[in-house]
């Protein structure tokens, strides 16, 4: 965990000789039960999707955070692409990872 990583190279005695001034986390994803809980809402509010569908993508949600909760991270990951493939095909194909375009996102 990169901030955690971070603080014990800043504190560590003796000082570290790394000289770091700053850290970076990609597609951070620090709290997935809540953080799984905005995409129906982003999507609906950007306008990539109506309140039925919405409310769909509220199910995968759903499923996803019971799974978060009981520890059952593959079902609760392979939720979270089957909402992320909903939310592409309801959309017309927009770019999850950024939604003002339709360009595929290559993994």
């Amino acid at each position: 965990y990169i901030p955690s990583v971070s603080n014990y190279i800043m504190r560590k005695s003796p000082p570290s000789n790394i000289n770091l001034s700053g850290f970076g986390i990609g597609d951070g994803y620090t709290d997935p039960y809540h953080q799984i809980s905005a995409h129906a809402d982003m999507a609906f509010n950007a306008g990539l999707v109506d309140e039925a569908q919405a409310d769909e993508i509220r199910v995968y949600q759903d499923i996803a955070r019971a799974n978060i909760l009981e520890e059952n991270w593959i079902t609760a990951y392979e939720a979270r692409l089957s909402m992320f493939d909903y939310i592409e095909e309801a959309s017309g194909n927009v770019n999850i990872y950024d939604y003002r375009t339709y360009t595929p996102y290559n993994y």
